[in-house]
């Protein structure tokens, strides 16, 4: 057990390690009100900064440490593809996702990473790859990558751009769970054990 965060919430993001990272986005029952509250961990103590452009909850991401991170995607209600990347001290708007959704699953790195799966009106299979130049900040596109075998939402991803691992999720069905597990290879996912 070690420090809690400040304010209470649920379908939050994290990303960074275990010395420094950020928790951002989320929504506070029991009145269910989105928040854009981002909350830096020093390995420690939880520490508020500056809050997101857009509240949402059920967004996706990805960072490194707590001076670079990604926030994209989630639900304002309504799905949003917005994506904000963080500089370290404050939200900056970037280029949106083409796929507006929540409950996706984020990994790679901000300068390369990817977004794939997700809910909106229905379960979406498609992946986005995220490219950033850090020396043009403004220079930031998504592109489409390969489509997932099973559609889905809420599953856990690891791994970078062209070498992770998807498992898990809910998909079609009355909210069915899956232990389904399927590999990318930066192209094109494959099915797993």
């Amino acid at each position: 057990e070690v420090a809690d965060l400040n304010t209470v919430r649920r379908n939050s993001t994290t990303t960074g390690n275990s010395t420094a990272s950020l928790n951002f986005a989320g929504y506070n029952p029991p009145d269910s009100s989105k928040l854009g509250n981002t909350e830096e961990w020093n390995g420690s103590s939880w520490t508020e900064v500056a809050d997101l452009n857009t509240t949402r909850y059920g967004a996706s991401g990805n960072g490194v440490g707590s001076s670079l991170a990604h926030c994209f995607g989630g639900n304002v209600p309504g799905s949003t593809a917005n994506t904000e990347l963080w500089d370290g001290s404050s939200w900056t708007e970037t280029a949106n996702l083409s796929t507006a959704r929540g409950y996706m699953s984020g990994f790679g790195s901000p300068t390369a990473g990817a977004a794939s799966t997700g809910y909106s009106t229905t379960y979406h299979n498609n992946t986005e790859e995220f490219t950033l130049s850090l020396s043009a900040s403004t220079d930031a596109s998504w592109a489409s990558g390969g489509a997932m075998n099973t559609g889905r939402s809420e599953g856990m991803t690891a791994g970078t751009q062209t070498a992770s691992l998807m498992s898990g999720g809910i998909v079609p069905g009355s909210d069915a769970m899956t232990n389904n597990s399927e590999e990318y290879n930066g192209s094109s996912w494959s099915e797993g054990n």
